[in-house]
């Protein structure tokens, strides 16, 4: 299964073996490799365009935590 080609949602991502904490730390770390200079808005924005559907949504503070800790940034993403 192409997950490119289905809507992302976690009873897909489980059907081809990922997991909701692992895929999202590695996606906030990648994101931090690459543009690691945004602002808790920008962090926000790109989690909603990586995971638009409703049921990844709670996963948001692990994505803003990992892309604090990743950029060396500890302010107030990391609180949330």
């Amino acid at each position: 299964m192409d997950l490119l080609l289905v809507d992302i949602n976690p009873d897909a991502c489980a059907t081809v073996g990922l997991e909701c904490r692992q895929c999202v730390q590695n996606s906030a770390a990648s994101v931090a490799r690459v543009c690691g200079g945004m602002q808790e808005a920008g962090v926000r924005n790109v989690f909603f365009q990586l995971y638009p559907t409703a049921a990844c949504g709670p996963m948001l503070p692990a994505f803003q935590r990992v892309y604090a800790e990743a950029t060396g940034k500890l302010t107030s993403i990391a609180a949330a």
